[in-house]
C-alpha cells in the first residue's frame, strides 16, 4: 500500500484522542468519522511513533503516557480551521469508542 501522507485534521484527531486514551482502534474509527479518511492500525502506530520521536515533549517517557498540558499547547498550534469540531466528544464519538471498548472486552 503506497505510503499517504497524514493532513492536519487527521494528526489533531489521533494525538487529542489518543493522548485522553481512547484505544488505537477507535481512534482510526474517529479518524474515518471525523476527517473522511482510511487510516489502518499499522500506520496509526507508526504515526504515534513519529509524534512521540518527534515531539519528545508531548510523550512522558518516564510515565509512560502523554503530557496533557503539552499535547493542549501543541495541537492548539497546528493550522485547522475546524478544531473544535475535530475534538468535540459528541453523543456519536461517545457511542464509537463504546462499541470498540465492549468488542475488545470480548476477544
Amino acid at each position: 500500500m503506497p505510503r499517504v501522507l497524514w493532513r492536519t485534521d487527521e494528526i489533531v484527531v489521533l494525538v487529542y484522542f489518543q493522548s485522553r486514551k481512547v484505544c488505537h482502534e477507535a481512534c482510526r474509527k474517529l479518524i474515518q468519522r471525523k476527517c473522511a479518511t482510511q487510516r489502518d492500525l499499522a500506520g496509526i502506530r507508526g504515526k504515534l511513533a513519529h509524534i512521540r520521536r518527534r515531539f519528545s515533549e508531548l510523550w512522558d517517557s518516564e510515565l509512560q503516557q502523554w503530557n496533557l498540558e503539552a499535547v493542549d499547547q501543541w495541537l492548539s498550534e497546528q493550522e485547522t480551521a475546524n478544531f473544535a469540531d475535530l475534538t468535540n466528544f459528541d453523543l456519536a464519538d461517545q457511542q464509537l469508542v463504546l462499541e470498540v471498548s465492549l468488542r475488545q472486552r470480548s476477544l
